[in-house]
């Protein structure tokens, strides 16, 4: 479900690369491609709101909303198929 939403008051989403956010799931395991600062930078974009670049970029960006009433939701939607 897609859910289309609107905020009036000043509300920061949270946004994040799908890879950052897979790779800080636990367990978190070090594949090649994440070290110590890519944890730091992640959990500084989440605290800041900033989002910053993966070092494995997907161009896929998640938008958390950690705080979503009723009144906010404006429409819904079928997921659509992802080709």
């Amino acid at each position: 479900m897609i859910l289309e939403l609107n905020y009036n008051e000043n509300f920061n989403p949270i946004f994040l690369d799908i890879n950052d956010f897979q790779f800080l799931m636990r367990p978190i395991v070090f594949p090649v491609l994440f070290t110590d600062q890519d944890i730091e930078r992640i959990c500084w974009s989440i605290e800041y709101g900033k989002i910053t670049r993966s070092v494995f970029p997907s161009n896929v960006i998640q938008a958390y909303l950690p705080y979503i009433k009723s009144e906010n939701i404006v429409n819904t939607y079928s997921m659509f198929d992802i080709q």
